[in-house]
């Protein structure tokens, strides 16, 4: 970590005049991503609470490579390069610049509530002051931002934060932040499951058990259990016992982070897919695999559970609405011999699992409740 991002525990919050703000009144900017043809569950849950609202959205990156054509959003700012391929340095100096640029244009707009989904752009507290209500959420790993300086300071201007996910929950409590757990959710768009291809019955073919997974080329992903995986995996996969289709990386990946000269004989690498192509991948299999070791909000498993493929999910992994305790499917993400056994023992007693005792099912609108309570209260 560079020297500018010194780990400490955050600074007493500043007693802050509260900002009421009338439900019939309220002027809300969101600032946030939403899906692109790379990445198309980032933004996903913002995009649909904000449809057919009178939501304002802000965008670090350009316009043109959303993948909904902004579709009944109101994008009023968009950021006119793309800062998922820019260093540390050039992300920060851009953030501040961004955060400067979306202040004045908020004040113009007399927004009142500013929601911000990625923890540098918290620079515009700074810039507007007390003219707004501020609410943070955090997606996943962004969570360590918020522990060094000068996020830690800034921080203090929010009036709330939310967090993704159990681990960066307690993360940031254990760190003496204010932070409340909340679900994200994101249902799969009714636009788009009339196209899934939906198997019946118990989704073998041939006797054959398909496995999916879908990650991307990252190292909090895991991919790399595969190196140590069991022979007797390999065995399964050269004898069309088992099947594996991975979504979202490439053969290249694999074969460096697993040090394989070849793809083994079952495996199947399809690389970056569009939304509807992943999710026909999900539907199509019987088990999904999650070995990542962190996630923030792990779509993919929702998602899984919607077309009923049961999730393989490691033990480091859990979230609101997810009976972590008493899921039998979870196992410790270092240990490829557990992984294997996990996967086995799905196979074998997996036939009459209830998905609905172990994971709740819940919408956009809820979330979007939630959020209303921050705004409003």
């Amino acid at each position: 970590m560079s020297p500018l991002f010194k780990s400490y525990k955050p600074p007493q919050k500043k007693n802050k005049i509260k900002l009421e703000i009338n439900p019939n009144n309220i002027e809300l900017l969101r600032i946030t991503a939403l899906p692109t043809e790379d990445f198309p569950g980032s933004g996903l849950t913002s995009y649909m609470i904000s449809k057919n609202t009178r939501d304002k959205i802000a965008i670090w990156f350009p316009k043109e490579l959303c993948l909904h054509a902004a579709e009944n959003l109101e994008i009023i700012s968009d950021l006119k390069f793309n800062l998922a391929t820019k260093s540390r340095w050039i992300k920060l100096i851009a953030s501040i610049y961004y955060s400067y640029t979306l202040a004045r244009l908020a004040k113009q707009k007399n927004i009142n509530v500013v929601h911000i989904h990625w923890v540098p752009l918290i620079f515009i507290t700074l810039f507007m002051g007390s003219k707004a209500k501020y609410v943070l959420t955090i997606h996943g790993q962004d969570a360590r931002y918020l522990s060094y300086f000068p996020f830690r300071y800034i921080s203090t201007r929010l009036d709330k934060i939310y967090v993704v996910g159990r681990l960066w929950t307690d993360f940031l409590l254990n760190k003496g932040f204010s932070v409340s757990e909340i679900e994200n959710f994101s249902p799969i768009e009714d636009s788009i499951k009339e196209k899934i291809i939906y198997k019946k019955g118990n989704k073998r073919v041939l006797n054959t058990v398909r496995l999916c997974l879908v990650g991307s080329e990252k190292d909090h992903k895991n991919i790399n259990i595969f190196k140590r995986m069991p022979e007797e995996f390999f065995a399964y996969l050269d004898k069309k016992k088992i099947t594996l289709t991975i979504v979202g990386i490439s053969e290249a990946f694999f074969r460096k982070v697993t040090h394989k000269d070849h793809i083994p004989a079952g495996i199947n690498i399809l690389g970056r897919q569009n939304r509807l192509a992943t999710l026909n991948e999900i539907s199509k299999s019987n088990f999904l695999l999650l070995p990542s070791f962190t996630e923030g909000n792990p779509k993919v498993v929702w998602e899984a559970v919607q077309v009923n493929t049961i999730p393989i999910i490691s033990d480091t992994i859990t979230f609101l609405n997810f009976d972590h305790n008493n899921f039998p499917f979870r196992f410790n993400p270092v240990d490829p011999v557990d992984f294997w056994e996990k996967i086995k023992l799905a196979i074998i007693t997996s036939e009459d699992i209830n998905l609905e005792d172990y994971f709740k099912l819940t919408s956009y609108e809820s979330i979007r409740e939630e959020y209303n309570q921050a705004y409003f209260n």
